[in-house]
């Protein structure tokens, strides 16, 4: 008499289909929408130039650097035939964003040339008046 489950099934692997493909890597992060325009705002002034001050633009995981007072003026010295209306948009809209104050508040800040070059720290009543600013934001229910 045969026995009621049946008899002990062997498993085997199943055959090999050919090689096994590499796992899929992740595309890589697109840029946020006001990344692509900021930078092309910005290569649009400079003829296609971006300078390392505005990284951020490049690489959206990468910190701002807090720049240098005077920046837009120097800003406007090297690219001549930039338009200083556009020119001081694109200043306001990237020095009053969340992420460009949080670089200003941070503690030990430094400010940065065009070339990205640290030049100086950021003075504690610029830092104050970027945390103050934040926490406003906040308060208002705003991502900061």
């Amino acid at each position: 008499m045969a026995s009621r489950h049946g008899s002990i099934l062997k498993l085997r692997p199943a055959p090999a289909a050919g090689p096994v493909p590499a796992p899929e890597r992740p595309a890589p992060a697109k840029k946020p929408p006001w990344a692509e325009r900021m930078a092309a705002e910005v290569e649009a002034l400079t003829g296609g130039d971006l300078p390392p001050v505005f990284g951020p633009l490049r690489d959206t995981k990468a910190p701002w650097m807090p720049f240098t007072v005077g920046l837009r003026d120097a800003f406007l010295a090297c690219y001549r035939d930039a338009d200083p209306a556009r020119v001081r948009r694109l200043f306001s809209r990237i020095a009053g964003s969340d992420s460009y104050l949080r670089a200003l508040a941070r503690e030990g800040a430094r400010r940065h040339d065009l070339d990205g070059t640290a030049l100086g720290p950021v003075s504690e009543a610029h830092r104050a008046r970027a945390a103050r600013q934040l926490e406003a934001r906040r308060a208002k229910g705003g991502r900061a």
